[in-house]
């Protein structure tokens, strides 16, 4: 990501890519070719899987893929699958599940793998909640 230039797009093949990502303040966009059922970001035990931390907004974007395996650092205060803190991104059809979060906070909202911190983003609850 340090290499990436606004406007970047970045579109992903289909795959599991072993990977913990941060966007860096970057109005990115990374897209998933074919969704998330056959595109992956396995954050492999390691931190968060995708972290928004620097005053990203509306402009940085991810969409299309299945966000696993991300945790927590051993209660460093990140969610597993997503952190955003300071930022507002957005993040759009990808698919949570098997993501941990050391003291809960992330468990609660959204059912796996988010931790909003000083961010403006609403999360829509799908109709069924």
């Amino acid at each position: 990501m340090s290499s990436w230039e606004p406007p970047d797009e970045v579109l992903v093949a289909p795959g599991t890519y072993l990977e913990n990502i941060n966007f860096g303040g970057k109005a990115m966009t990374l897209l998933s070719e074919q969704g998330p059922e056959v595109t992956a970001i396995d954050g492999g035990a390691a931190g968060a899987a995708v972290i928004f931390n620097d005053g990203e907004g509306s402009n940085s974007i991810i969409s299309g893929f299945t966000i696993h395996n991300g945790t927590d650092k051993v209660g460093g205060g990140q969610a597993g699958g997503v952190t955003l803190t300071f930022a507002s991104p957005t993040i759009v059809s990808n698919i949570f599940r098997n993501n941990q979060q050391g003291n809960g906070n992330a468990s609660a909202l959204a059912g796996n793998g988010f931790l909003m911190e000083r961010s403006s983003r609403e999360l829509p609850l799908p109709p069924w909640f």
